[in-house]
């Protein structure tokens, strides 16, 4: 795991990049799908993406602090400029008769590489999620390996 320096107890760097400002930190905000309506800052933590032939892939082998910023029930952390085609980290909380809660590299809102777990049928106390790891789900064409990657979430 790389560098990370905290700020009253909050993750502020890793690896020398800004993960987070100081004055937006862990506030979160609303999400229906979380059990006490607010959903909070994650940090996310990816491990294990194989270089390919990007040359870059072992920057998204890293923790990153998600914070909500337009969508109810997703957090997001913008890779810019884009890495490996790669200029979004988002974690999404869906509901249905399952919750499912989800980590995607993106490209152009796309998907690329997914982590997802089920957690059940009860709306699930966000704030608690501590830890959690979320299988790899999904892979789609890009210049990294990500099929052996891991990825691990908890609620700041």
């Amino acid at each position: 795991m790389g560098n990370i320096q905290f700020y009253n107890e909050k993750v502020l760097f890793a690896n020398n990049k800004v993960a987070m400002h100081e004055d937006c930190c862990c506030a979160g905000g609303p999400c229906s799908s979380c059990s006490s309506g607010m959903m909070p800052s994650f940090l996310v933590t990816i491990a294990g993406i194989a270089e390919g032939s990007c040359g870059s892939c072992s920057y998204f082998n890293n923790p990153f602090v998600l914070e909500q910023w337009t969508n109810e029930c997703a957090l997001d952390y913008a890779v810019s400029p884009a890495v490996c085609g790669i200029d979004e980290i988002r974690l999404l909380l869906s509901a249905g008769p399952q919750y499912h809660l989800a980590v995607e590299l993106r490209a152009s809102n796309f998907p690329i590489l997914r982590f997802m777990k089920n957690l059940g049928s009860s709306k699930p106390n966000c704030e608690s999620i501590s830890g959690e790891s979320l299988p790899w789900e999904y892979e789609g064409s890009w210049t990294c390996d990500g099929s052996s990657a891991t990825c691990t979430v908890s609620a700041l």
